[in-house]
Parts: C-alpha cells; sequence; structure tokens
C-alpha cells in the first residue's frame, strides 16, 4: 500500500513538474533571435553587424536593435526587429485602415510596407513582425534615407518563418 501511495505521488509530481516546465507553457518570440547577424550582414554588403540589444518592451512587444557598419555604398545604421503579440492582428488592420503610407508587397502575404519610416511588417497569425532597416547618409544634402525595401523584404522573411 505504501508503494503505491509512493509511486502515485512520484507520478504526480514528475507530470505536474513537466505541465509547468517553461518549455511548455507558451513563449513569446525573442526579437533578438529572429534574424542572425550574419544575414544581416548579407543584406548590406557584408557589413559588419553588431549583436542584437534588447530595446522596448512592453507586455504586448518587444524589440531588439542590431547596428550594421557602413559597407560599400552603404552609410552605416540599424536594423531594428519588433514583435507584438499581443493586439498583432488589431494594429495590423488599424495600419491598413491609417492611409498613411502603408502599402502591401507583391508576393508576401499579410504585408505592410512604408516608404516614409522604412519598416516592413507581416502578420503571421495573430504576432506582428517589423523589420525596419534605418541607414541616413549625410554625403548629400539634404540628408536622407537610404531605400532598404529590398532587404527589408529578405530580412522579414526570415523573420516571419522563426516565428
Amino acid at each position: 500500500m505504501i508503494r503505491r501511495v509512493l509511486a502515485i505521488a512520484v507520478l504526480a509530481t514528475a507530470t505536474l513538474g513537466v505541465l509547468a516546465a517553461p518549455g511548455h507553457a507558451a513563449s513569446k518570440p525573442d526579437p533578438c533571435k529572429l534574424l542572425k547577424t550574419s544575414e544581416i550582414s548579407q543584406q548590406f554588403g557584408g557589413a559588419t553587424v553588431s549583436a542584437g540589444v534588447k530595446g522596448l518592451a512592453t507586455p504586448v512587444s518587444q524589440s531588439c536593435k542590431f547596428t550594421v557598419a557602413a559597407a560599400g555604398d552603404t552609410p552605416a545604421g540599424d536594423v531594428t526587429v519588433r514583435v507584438m503579440t499581443t493586439g498583432g492582428k488589431a494594429a495590423y488592420n488599424g495600419l491598413k485602415k491609417l492611409n498613411a503610407g502603408y502599402v502591401p508587397v507583391a508576393g508576401l502575404a499579410n504585408s505592410l510596407w512604408n516608404d516614409k519610416t522604412e519598416a516592413l511588417s507581416v502578420l503571421k497569425g495573430s504576432t506582428l513582425v517589423t523589420v525596419q532597416p534605418i541607414f541616413t547618409s549625410a554625403d548629400t544634402l539634404p540628408i536622407h534615407t537610404v531605400d532598404t525595401q529590398a532587404q527589408a523584404i529578405a530580412l522579414i522573411k526570415l523573420a516571419a518563418k522563426r516565428v
């Protein structure tokens, strides 16, 4: 009888331990792990890219910033990755309705590109993922941002696969 009670207690403890383990809880994607520095470097001419640094984090979203050195004709800049895990679908729908420069990207489902902010967002399930490369050039006046849409598209495809 004692063995039976002990066996039930061990089984119950092991089962509860597995169910309560952090690996089994719904986890939020880490924006610093959605892209590799080598992938960013490849998109920006082999530039040196620093490890991602966690940025603003709220209960509904997180961000990570990668700093990219100048390479070839591309000035130094940053690639920011944002992940919105709560309210992502509502935010996506709101951006679509804003009519403030957000346009879909042909061939990229549930995407919105903003030419003014160089931000590309993709809705994957209920999670909104945004990749925003910002590279400014002061070589000629006025200071202007470098067009990074092609790089943003390549990077968001990689990031969205990891969500």
